[in-house]
C-alpha cells in the first residue's frame, strides 16, 4: 500500500508541475516508474494516473492537449476494458472512475468506444450484487449515465430503454441508509434526464418520490447552551456544523444537509429540463422549494430554491400555454389554466420578495433579485399587483447594502489592511455590486413587462439609489449599473414622453461614458445614445451633435476593435445607425455618417447588436435613404459583401446568428429590386469577389 501510494502521489506531483502536460503523453513511461508494483496496484496506479494527466490535458492543453491524448486514446481505453473485464474490484471501480472521466471531458469524440464499452458497463450493473459490491455498483451507475451524456440522446437511443429498465429495477430494490448508491443513482437519473429531454418523463414516476424525500429531509440539529461546549458527537466525527446563535449552540449533521441540497439541485434540472412536461410535479416541488428559502441551515438549500422558482413559473406557463393536463391519474383536475398559473405565481413572488430582506449572505440576496427579475419577466401583467412590496424590500435591501459598504469603506480607511484583508475587501465589494447589479436586472425585467405606467412606482428607487450612482467619483462598476438601469427607463418607459424628465441628468454622465477607460461603461453609455436617439425623437434632437462627438471617439479610439474594447466598439457604431435612422435631420455632415457607418459593417462580436445593425440597413434601403449607397451609388459593393457575410448565417445557431432569417428574406428581396433598377455591369463589379454559391443565394 505504501507504494502505491507513493507511485499516486508521485504521478499527481509530476503533472501538476507540467510546464506543459502533453509531454507526459510521449515521455513518462508509467511501467518502468512503478516496477516494483504488484500487477493489481500498476492497473490502479495507471487508472489514476490516466484521470489525472486527462484532467490536466483538458483544462491546460486545449484542443492540442486533448488531441495528444486521443493519440493515446485506443492504447488507454484497451487497458481499462480489460481492467473492467475482471480482476479485484478496486481496479474495476479505478477504472469506472477513469472511464467515467474520460467520458466527461471527451463528449461527442467518446463515440468512438460506446460500443465496446456499454455492454461491459451494463455486465457489471447486473452483476455487481452484494453489500461488498456496493461502490463497484454505484460506479458503474455514474459511469452509464456520463457515456450516455457524452454520445447524445440519438446514439444512446437504442440501449436507453434498456438502461433505464436496468436502473428502474435497482432503485425498486431499495437500498440501505448508508448505501452510497443512492445519491450515484440521483445524480445519474439528472444526466439521463439532460440526455433524453422528453423521452425520460414516463421515468419520473420512479425518480420523483425519492429525490422528493431527499429534499423534504428534516434537518437533524442539537440546541444546547453555549456556554456547555461541543456535544459528545461533534467530538466523533467531521460531519457536524456548529451555529452559534445568540446564547444557543446548534449542531447539524451535515451529511442529511448535503443530501437536501443535493435533491434540490436535482430538482431545479428536472423543471429546467422539461418544462411542461413536468407539470404533473410541480405542485409537490413548489410547495416544497417555497419554505426552503429561509433554510438558514444550509446556503446551498436556499441558493437551490431560489434558483427553481423561474423554472417553476416558466413551467406552467408553458403548461397553460399548452393546455397540459395538470395530473393524468385525475383528469378531473383540468389542464393547466389562467387561474392556476396566477396560483402559481402568488405562491412564488410574495415569499421570495419577503426571504430579500431577511437574507443573511450578500450572495444569496444577490441570487434572490436575479430570480426575482426572471420570475418578473415569466410572470409578465401579474408582477404588478406585487410591486408595492417589491420596492419596499428593493429599499430596504439597497439601504443595508449601502450600510454596509460604508462601514467598510471606513474599516478600510482606519485599519492598516495587509493584502489578505484587501483582497477579502475587494470580494465583498464585489459581492455587494453584484446585488446592485442584480437589482438593475430587476428594474429593467420589471419595466419590460409594465412599460411606462410603473415608472411613478420605481421613482423613488431610482432618484435615492440609481441616479447618485452616476457620479463621476463612483466605481466603473457603479456608474455602470446606474447607466444600465437609465438605459432601460429610456428603452421601455419612453411611451408619451414618461422618460423624458430623465433626458437632461443622465446626458451628460451617459456621453461621458462613452470616453470612460472601462469597456463595460463604455459599451453602457454608447448603447444608451442609441436608445435615447430612437426613443426621445425630437427631445433628443438638441443632444444629437454630442452624441455624434462621443460615437465618434469610441469607434475611432485606438485598439476600437481589440478583444477587451470589441462589444462597446459594436454597440457604438449600432447606436450611429440609430442616430441616422431616427435623427437624420440633426445630422449635419449626413455624408461622412453614412460613410463611417456603413464601412464599420458587417458587425460580428455582439451578435445581438449587429442582428439589429443589419435589420437596420435593410429598413433603410427599403425606405429608399440615398445616402445609404451614396449619390453615386459608390457604397453598393459594400452593402453586397455586408449582405455576403451575413446572409449565410440566418440558418446557423442564436449564438453565430448575424442576420435573421427574415433580414435575410428582406436583403434577397432587396437584390431583386437592384437587379430590375441597377445597370447590370454595375452589379457585376459589385459582386466581383464574392463566391458564385454565395451569389447564387443571394440572388435566389
Amino acid at each position: 500500500q505504501g507504494k502505491l501510494r507513493l507511485g499516486l502521489c508521485t504521478w499527481q506531483v509530476a503533472v501538476q508541475e507540467a510546464g506543459a502536460a502533453e509531454q507526459y503523453v510521449d515521455h513518462l513511461n508509467l511501467g518502468k516508474f512503478v516496477l516494483l508494483l504488484s500487477t493489481a496496484q500498476l492497473c490502479i496506479v495507471n487508472t489514476y494516473g490516466q484521470l489525472q494527466l486527462h484532467e490536466q490535458l483538458s483544462k491546460r492543453g486545449g484542443a492540442k492537449g486533448m488531441g495528444a491524448l486521443q493519440g493515446k486514446g485506443s492504447s488507454m481505453m484497451n487497458k481499462l476494458m480489460q481492467m473492467l473485464q475482471g480482476g479485484h474490484k478496486m481496479v474495476q471501480e479505478s477504472a469506472l472512475t477513469a472511464l467515467a472521466s474520460v467520458a466527461d471531458n471527451a463528449q461527442t469524440a467518446f463515440a468512438k468506444y460506446y460500443d465496446a464499452v456499454l455492454p461491459f458497463l451494463k455486465q457489471i450493473l447486473v452483476a455487481a450484487s452484494g453489500k461488498e459490491h456496493r461502490l463497484l455498483r454505484a460506479k458503474a451507475v455514474e459511469c452509464i449515465s456520463l457515456v450516455g451524456m457524452a454520445v447524445g440522446k440519438e446514439r444512446f437511443a437504442k440501449d436507453a430503454k434498456e438502461v433505464m429498465d436496468m436502473l428502474m429495477q435497482l432503485q425498486a430494490g431499495g437500498f440501505e441508509n448508508d448505501d452510497e448508491t443512492t445519491s450515484y443513482m440521483q445524480q445519474a437519473w439528472t444526466r439521463l434526464c439532460k440526455c433524453l429531454g422528453a423521452d425520460f418523463i414516463p421515468y419520473l414516476q420512479v425518480v420523483m418520490p425519492p429525490l422528493l424525500k431527499s429534499a423534504q429531509l428534516k434537518p437533524d440539529v442539537q440546541v444546547t447552551d453555549l456556554e456547555d461546549g461541543p456535544g459528545e458527537d461533534e467530538d466523533e466525527d467531521g460531519e457536524v456544523e456548529v451555529i452559534a446563535v445568540g446564547d444557543k449552540r446548534i449542531s447539524i449533521r451535515t451529511s442529511v444537509l448535503e443530501e437536501k441540497a443535493t435533491a434540490c439541485n436535482m430538482l431545479c434540472c428536472y423543471v429546467d429540463e422539461l418544462k411542461e412536461g413536468f407539470v404533473p410535479y410541480l405542485q409537490p416541488v413548489v410547495e416544497t422549494m417555497v419554505p426552503l428559502l429561509d433554510f438558514y441551515f444550509h446556503e446551498d438549500v436556499r441558493k437551490a430554491a431560489v434558483a427553481s422558482l423561474p423554472d417553476i413559473l416558466r413551467a406552467g406557463k408553458a403548461g397553460m400555454e399548452k393546455r397540459v393536463m395538470r395530473d393524468p391519474s385525475n383528469p378531473a383536475l383540468g389542464p393547466v389554466d389562467a387561474a392556476y398559473f396566477a396560483d402559481l405565481v402568488r405562491f412564488v413572488v410574495p415569499p421570495l420578495v419577503k426571504a430579500l430582506h431577511k437574507e443573511p449572505e450578500t450572495e444569496v440576496q444577490a441570487a434572490m433579485l436575479e430570480s426575482l427579475a426572471d420570475c418578473a419577466g415569466v410572470a409578465g401583467a401579474l408582477i404588478s399587483e406585487y410591486i408595492p412590496s417589491m420596492i419596499e424590500e428593493f429599499q430596504n435591501t439597497l439601504a443595508a447594502s449601502l450600510e454596509r459598504r460604508s462601514e467598510r469603506n471606513k474599516r478600510a480607511a482606519d485599519e492598516d489592511f495587509d493584502a489578505e484583508e484587501h483582497e477579502a475587501l475587494k470580494e465583498e465589494q464585489a459581492a455587494e455590486d453584484e446585488v446592485f447589479d442584480q437589482f438593475a436586472e430587476c428594474v429593467g425585467s420589471v419595466l419590460r413587462e409594465l412599460k411606462a405606467p410603473v415608472l411613478p412606482a420605481l421613482e423613488p428607487l431610482l432618484a435615492r439609489f440609481v441616479a447618485p450612482m452616476l457620479a463621476p467619483d463612483k466605481s466603473p462598476e457603479e456608474r455602470r449599473i446606474a447607466i444600465c438601469v437609465f438605459d432601460d427607463v429610456m428603452e421601455h418607459a419612453s411611451e408619451g414622453g414618461a422618460s423624458v424628465r430623465y433626458l437632461d441628468g443622465f446626458a451628460g454622465p451617459c456621453f461621458a461614458g462613452c470616453a470612460d477607460p472601462d469597456a463595460d461603461v463604455r459599451q453602457a453609455s454608447v448603447y444608451g445614445v442609441g436608445v435615447m436617439a430612437q426613443r426621445l425623437g425630437q427631445h433628443f434632437t438638441p443632444h444629437v451633435p454630442n452624441a455624434l462627438r462621443a460615437l465618434a471617439g469610441v469607434i475611432s479610439a485606438p485598439h476600437a476593435r481589440s478583444e477587451e474594447n470589441a462589444s462597446a466598439t459594436e454597440n457604438a457604431i449600432s447606436a450611429l445607425g440609430k442616430l441616422l435612422e431616427f435623427q437624420n435631420g440633426a445630422v449635419e455632415d449626413k455624408a461622412g455618417a453614412y460613410a463611417v457607418w456603413l464601412e464599420q459593417l458587417p458587425l460580428r462580436e455582439d451578435v445581438v447588436e449587429a442582428r439589429e445593425a443589419h435589420a437596420q440597413l435593410v429598413r433603410m434601403l427599403e425606405a429608399g435613404d440615398p445616402n445609404v449607397l451614396g449619390a453615386n451609388r459608390e457604397r453598393l459593393p459594400h452593402v453586397v459583401r455586408v449582405f455576403a457575410a451575413t446572409m449565410p448565417t440566418a440558418t446557423r445557431s442564436e449564438k453565430l446568428r448575424l442576420c435573421t432569417e427574415e433580414t435575410a428574406g428582406k436583403m434577397r428581396a432587396v437584390i431583386a429590386r437592384m437587379q430590375a433598377t441597377v445597370p447590370q455591369e454595375e452589379l457585376a463589379r459589385a459582386f466581383a469577389g464574392i463566391g458564385e454559391e454565395v451569389q447564387r443565394a443571394l440572388a435566389s
